[in-house]
């Protein structure tokens, strides 16, 4: 749940011409969802690997048969598992703490910072760093959740909780803009997310 605050400072949603200004505060389960998402991302095809070891684990001694009871065979295919656990028990837990460590060794993920959005590109200040990126470099923008992200190159993404949309004026002008300048776009002009 988004627990940050935001405010749009701009004089109206109608007036194309002037800058998409949006002030937040990340939070940690924002913080923690996209790195769970590019994580996630980077493995997923680890994931029907370690189901099919699973279901493998679970029936293959009911299937087959032989002189070795069904406990001996789990015990035999007990190596099957070590995907599965680092699968579904360790890069979960993996994320979650080197997450937490980050977020509390780094006062720059928790500072209050503003996203400017104009024709030119994006521009983001904060109390200790500030930064621009043209829209050349931003190559793709997709909703994951109740997020926005506009990654570049490099795997990096801009993270604007579409809750800082205030109206969905100023949303639907915000994906305008964005489908217009970021060819890679999968960014919907549609609802903006109920997790308001």
């Amino acid at each position: 749940m988004f627990t940050g605050s935001s405010r749009i400072l701009m004089a109206s949603d109608s007036d194309a011409t002037n800058p998409i200004s949006v002030s937040l505060t990340p939070t940690f389960p924002e913080y923690l969802r996209i790195n769970w998402w590019v994580t996630w991302r980077r493995f997923r095809l680890l994931v029907p690997f370690a189901v099919l070891m699973l279901i493998g684990f679970a029936f293959i001694p009911m299937l087959v048969g032989g002189p070795e009871t069904p406990a001996d065979q789990y015990v035999r295919l007990a190596p099957a598992l070590i995907l599965p656990a680092i699968v579904f028990l360790l890069l979960p837990i993996t994320i979650y703490l080197s997450v937490r460590r980050r977020w509390k060794t780094a006062p720059e993920l928790r500072e209050p910072r503003t996203y400017t959005i104009n024709n030119d590109g994006l521009r983001v200040v904060g109390v200790s760093f500030e930064g621009f990126t043209a829209w050349s470099n931003i190559v793709s923008a997709e909703r994951v959740g109740s997020q926005i992200l506009l990654g570049n190159r490099q795997q990096q993404f801009f993270l604007i909780p579409d809750r800082a949309m205030e109206s969905d004026e100023l949303w639907l002008r915000f994906c305008q803009l964005v489908s217009t300048k970021v060819s890679g776009s999968r960014l919907k002009a549609g609802r903006r997310s109920r997790h308001r």
